[in-house]
């Protein structure tokens, strides 16, 4: 597993967890049998330490996993931020001014030289999008605030890879210890013109030659699928301008909503929130159907 991921299952997980549910061997303990399998269950998360209940943050996030749709209750109260410690602000302007002042996170990141530093600045911000595609795609808004940076003189994007890129690995390497999911910066020695990726965990930092790693992505971006587990002072949600759009769902906005610790900004149509919060995914009825089958 990615260090500090521990509560979740990444993507690599994916397929032995896989393998476990169809294996029936792989245990010999008895376990009693249940009529429904969810009774007796362990732990059941409903709390998050990140912000507190009765701010935005905890009201909205409430509202929306809990299927309340009253426009009173689920977007009125969120149009400012005005005198607020937490904040969680609905726009329907894609280019929201205040969209364009949190990219000033991403500007200090882009100035700071130490690398340790950088990673601290980088919990600052995250842009989340529902979807990869398109003019609200995460590719979009990470060549948005590219070309923002650049405009200020702050990073000189190449073809493929640049001094000061923050990346996210999209394959495994067994080789190196890095992961699917895994974030890094990419940084340029001066003198030599030698790119490296550097990475942080619970031991410190690590890097490697550019060269040596696959597969990866710029990520001032990404989809809120891959922002689960981690979290960031500020969160800026793409919304797509479309009620029917089969991504959306409460869970979609809970996650992306619930990686924020201060401040979160969702660009998006008022009724396409409450067409997101009226889907329900119940995603373990798949699993727990081929169990009881077994």
């Amino acid at each position: 597993n990615t260090p500090g991921k521990a509560n979740l299952l990444n993507s690599s997980d994916i397929d032995f967890f896989d393998n476990f549910i169809n294996n029936k061997k792989l245990n010999s303990e008895h376990i009693p049998a249940k009529d429904n399998i969810l009774t007796g269950k362990i732990i059941e998360l409903q709390h998050s330490y990140r912000f507190k209940e009765n701010e935005d943050i905890g009201k909205f996030s409430s509202l929306v996993i809990n299927g309340n749709t009253n426009p009173d209750l689920l977007i009125k109260p969120f149009k400012d931020c005005e005198g607020k410690t937490q904040c969680v602000k609905i726009s329907g302007n894609y280019k929201d001014k205040e969209f364009y002042d949190l990219l000033k996170y991403y500007e200090e990141y882009a100035k700071e030289e130490d690398i340790e530093k950088a990673f601290e600045k980088l919990k600052k911000i995250m842009i989340l999008c529902a979807v990869r595609e398109g003019e609200y795609g995460f590719k979009a808004y990470n060549n948005i605030v590219e070309e923002h940076l650049k405009t200020k003189g702050l990073i000189f994007p190449g073809k493929s890879f640049y001094d000061k890129q923050p990346v996210m690995i999209t394959s495994n390497d067994y080789s190196l210890g890095v992961f699917n999911g895994d974030n890094g910066i990419i940084r340029e020695n001066k003198k030599t013109g030698q790119k490296r990726i550097y990475f942080q965990d619970e031991d410190g930092i690590k890097d490697f030659p550019v060269v040596n790693i696959n597969s990866f992505q710029t990520v001032y971006a990404m989809t809120i699928h891959k922002s689960q587990g981690s979290e960031y002072d500020n969160v800026l949600i793409i919304i797509p301008d479309d009620e029917n759009h089969k991504i959306l769902s409460r869970e979609l906005l809970y996650t992306a909503v619930t990686r924020a610790r201060k401040k979160v900004l969702i660009l998006g149509n008022d009724n396409v929130i409450i067409e997101s919060v009226k889907r329900k995914i119940n995603r373990i009825s798949g699993i727990r159907e081929r169990i009881l089958n077994d």
